[in-house]
């Protein structure tokens, strides 16, 4: 039952992404969609998938995100909605609505999914949500009517299938190290690698279509991004200092018991040094 609700909240956050471009631009769908972490971070916190974060990490996390839909929206394509409508405005606030409520079920879905990898492997994980969503995007092929559209399609252009087939292979890639990452580093992370992939899409479409044009947006989103990488090593360093345990015995005390062991009453109960000392 619970990979079949994950499955579900997976579509349906799938589904009002891809429905919101026929209400805002693309451009709008992609600064929500990067936004991403932001509710990620949020959600596991409050089921206890993670330590709360400092205020400092959530301004690490805004400018990750800002960065990545900075970069990213120069190659946004324009919706084909309402947008020219004589209720235009009605219609945005349609669009918002079902992105808000895409990126709010896609940061529950993640940290769900990290709370099953207690009791699944990851890939048992992965084989049962992904079987059951091609079970439901195949229902939902045949009850649109779109089967028999997309048959003829590959008649007409025999490279269709292949090109899907290979497109499959490597999102089921993606997917397994997706959860392998949930797994290793929990939800927050995986989400930080997911957001930064757009821009890493967009840097290798240089590379491998030349003569695209690098935009002054491109590179303030590219700056934007490094400010929020450094922000959030520099955050993490502080985290880690704070919890890194001294590594050799405080001074003017001589190691009476083994150093790796805490003492747990007394006066200095809770002291991460661990040594029992005496004044010399």
């Amino acid at each position: 039952m619970p990979f079949v609700l994950l499955s579900v909240l997976q579509f349906a956050a799938s589904f009002a992404a891809n429905h919101a471009v026929h209400f805002v631009d693309f451009t709008v769908k992609v600064v929500f969609k990067a936004s991403k972490l932001l509710p990620t971070m949020a959600v596991s916190t409050l089921v206890g998938n993670t330590r709360a974060f400092s205020l400092e990490e959530y301004a690490a996390a805004a400018l990750l995100c800002s960065g990545t839909a900075l970069f990213s929206q120069g190659s946004a394509k324009e919706g084909h909605g309402s947008a020219s409508s004589a209720d235009a405005g009605s219609s945005v606030w349609i669009g918002a609505a079902l992105l808000a409520f895409a990126v709010l079920v896609e940061g529950a879905t993640s940290n769900g999914q990290q709370l099953m990898l207690h009791k699944v492997s990851a890939d048992a994980l992965m084989l049962r949500m992904n079987a059951l969503g091609a079970v439901g995007g195949f229902a939902g092929l045949v009850l649109a009517g779109d089967l028999g559209q997309l048959l003829a399609f590959s008649q007409d252009q025999p490279t269709t299938l292949p090109l899907l087939v290979g497109a499959g292979f490597s999102l089921a890639t993606s997917v397994a190290c997706y959860v392998r990452l949930l797994r290793e580093v929990g939800s927050v992370f995986a989400t930080i690698v997911s957001t930064l992939r757009k821009s890493v899409t967009v840097l290798l479409s240089f590379v491998l279509f030349p003569g695209k044009a690098f935009t002054p947006i491109r590179a303030l989103g590219l700056a934007v991004v490094l400010a929020g990488v450094l922000l959030a090593e520099r955050s993490g360093s502080r985290a880690r200092g704070k919890k890194a345990p001294p590594s050799t015995p405080p001074q003017g005390c001589r190691t009476l018991a083994r150093w790796a062991l805490a003492p747990t009453s007394g006066p200095r109960a809770g002291v991460a040094a661990g040594a029992e000392c005496y004044e010399v």
